[in-house]
């Protein structure tokens, strides 16, 4: 229980609401034990874009009037093959309007930002036919995402941009990979700058020809110069290791450090922060020389590119990934990108740390199929807005999926949380974001009992009382239901205790309508008892009552309760009793 204090892992899943491609959705958070966490629905929304075919965000950024401009690929629209694809939205993540951009060949768009004269620069790859290849491609565009002009570079083989950023005097700088064609055709990396039309100013190559090296991220610094982020192995012949470069306003290299174990780890993505020093976001593989098998990787390096700390996610037999990372509002940090769950199939996963790399919250999400964020930005209001793909939701293979969640977490802790009639509980607030106010209730009666931070209450009656706390930064709202977390006993009676030999699966599917599987597994022969209660705690119905022998068992709750009328829309408790005591409670959404 003290690991679960420390680290809440927040299960989202979603489900389809609207019939057209711009899809709707609600959330459903699950947790350990009786542990309940929610992000806030009231500043969440989703959306998914695109047609019968694959799409896919890669980049995002909030533009000056408070939407977002995303990034991407599309196989639904455009000239054919993959186009690169501009989408502006408004604040809501409506469509305002979207271009593609591209031949018949395969482009692709990597990264988007926009202009000082409010256009937008946006670089990736275009297929040049007399080459049989792409080549780095810059894409200017007025407001509207109309072509003002476009260019291309790189010489035969594959070349690549991946990230741009504009200068001060309007100017560009793109870095990428060009590919070492005379020698071995391995990828180089690669930095060039332009004036304001395109035409190349200067342009410098990183890596040796025996080698394989490239850059996917580039961001500007505080001096003036740049920092680049990718992969590259440190000598010839090695394995791959992830990148880091600081280079000055002319191209010139300062310095460069390299950050991984004996595996095949690379960077997706770098800033800088707030004490001079760097963030990074990538993959580190979790066996020497690589077995296809990657954690979400975190790590921290000073104002030189010395290493600080680090933090992995994920098990060591998955493909996992960290795309994003970020600086947050209270210092620490936040990782976006994609984790693999039974099946092998893909979530989008979130993770937030403190400023020393100490996991604070992890958020693991997605549908039936495969789901992943490719990059995550912090909006104006201090919510994060991720763009990536879905294939579990939307019209087609995969749609480009575009997220607004919260920015801010309620959890709580209480010692005790069991004993004799009076108990004295102390209430402790473990909740992360600038919290301004506290609403405590005690015993699940609607009434708020205390509104200081860590407060103290004694519960006078014998009962198992569920608690809640909702928190605000006075425009942001998020409430954790902790159901049955207190145990409060006459003297002299024993209190019921939590068995952790009883596993209580989560329901499938969920959300759900019209029906849903409630799944548990038993180690010894026992009585069970599963109950369905409604969000203000009374029973809805009883599933099962009866005796069962150890292993797995199913019921399926179809949504009507005792009378055999069906119930309405929301959130409903599900819990497991086994020989008379409570085991665990799980939540589950029905949606009509």
């Amino acid at each position: 229980m003290e690991e679960l204090k420390k680290i809440i892992i927040k299960h989202v899943n979603f489900t389809e609401y609207a019939k057209n491609r711009i899809l709707i959705l609600l959330i459903l958070i699950m947790s350990c034990s009786t542990l309940f966490s929610q992000i806030p629905c009231d500043t969440l929304w989703t959306k998914t874009i695109g047609g019968t075919s694959s799409e896919y965000g890669s980049s995002i950024q909030q533009t000056n009037d408070g939407g977002y401009i995303i990034s991407g690929r599309t196989y639904s629209y455009g000239a054919g093959n993959t186009d690169a694809w501009l989408i502006k939205t408004d604040e809501q993540g409506n469509v305002d309007w979207f271009q593609t951009y591209g031949d018949t060949g395969p482009d692709q768009a990597n990264c988007i930002k926009q202009t000082i004269d409010g256009g937008y620069i946006l670089t990736g790859s275009k297929y040049i036919f007399d080459e049989s290849d792409s080549d780095l491609w810059l894409v200017k565009t007025d407001e509207y995402g109309n072509i003002e002009w476009e260019q291309t570079y790189g010489d035969i083989e594959y070349d690549s941009g991946w990230s741009v950023v504009q200068t001060l005097d309007e100017n560009y700088v793109v870095a990428g990979c060009t590919t070492d064609d005379f020698y071995t055709d391995n990828t180089l990396g690669w930095v060039l700058k332009t004036d304001s039309q395109g035409n190349e100013i200067w342009n410098t190559i990183f890596g040796t020809y025996l080698t394989s090296d490239v850059f996917k991220s580039l961001e500007k610094t505080l001096d003036g110069g740049y920092i680049l982020a990718g992969g590259k192995p440190y000598y010839t012949y090695s394995p791959q290791d992830a990148w880091l470069v600081k280079i000055d306003e002319e191209g010139n290299q300062e310095w460069e450090g390299y950050f991984g174990d004996e595996g095949y780890d690379h960077f997706s993505s770098v800033i800088q922060t707030t004490d001079g020093g760097y963030i990074m976001a990538g993959s580190l593989d979790t066996a020497p020389f690589g077995d296809g098998y990657y954690k979400a990787w975190l790590v921290k390096a000073d104002s030189y590119g010395n290493f600080e700390w680090e933090q992995t996610y994920g098990d060591s037999d998955e493909y996992n990934a960290g795309r994003s990372a970020m600086q947050t509002l209270d210092e620490g940090y936040f990782l976006s990108g994609w984790i693999e769950n039974i099946g092998s199939q893909r979530d989008i996963f979130l993770m937030k740390t403190d400023c020393n790399g100490n996991i604070q919250a992890v958020v693991d999400f997605g549908g039936n199929n495969n789901d992943a964020a490719y990059a995550a930005i912090t909006s104006n209001d201090g919510s994060y807005i991720i763009t990536g793909y879905t294939i579990s939701y939307g019209a087609g293979s995969s749609d480009l999926w575009l997220l607004k969640i919260g920015s801010i977490y309620a959890d709580f802790s209480a010692n005790p949380i069991s004993g004799y009639v009076p108990l004295e509980v102390q209430f402790e607030d473990q909740s992360y974001g600038d919290i301004s106010s506290w609403q405590w209730d005690f015993d699940n009666d609607g009434i708020i009992d205390s509104n200081e931070q860590n407060p103290t209450y004694t519960y006078s009656t014998a009962g198992l009382y569920t608690v809640s706390l909702t928190v605000s930064d006075g425009t942001n709202t998020d409430t954790e239901i902790k159901v049955d977390y207190i145990n409060v006993s006459f003297t002299g009676i024993e209190s019921e205790t939590i068995s952790l030999e009883t596993i209580l699966l989560s329901n499938y599917p969920n959300p759900f309508n019209p029906t849903t599987t409630i799944s548990f597994s038993i180690s010894n022969e026992s009585k069970i008892d599963i109950s369905i209660y409604n969000i203000k705690g009374q029973k809805v119905k009883t599933l099962m009552n009866e005796s069962f022998e150890k292993g797995s068992h199913s019921i399926i709750w179809d949504g009507e309760d005792e009378t055999g009328n069906s119930v309405s829309s929301g959130i409903y408790y599900y819990k497991l009793k086994m020989n008379g005591k409570i085991e665990a409670v799980r939540k589950c959404l029905l949606l009509k």
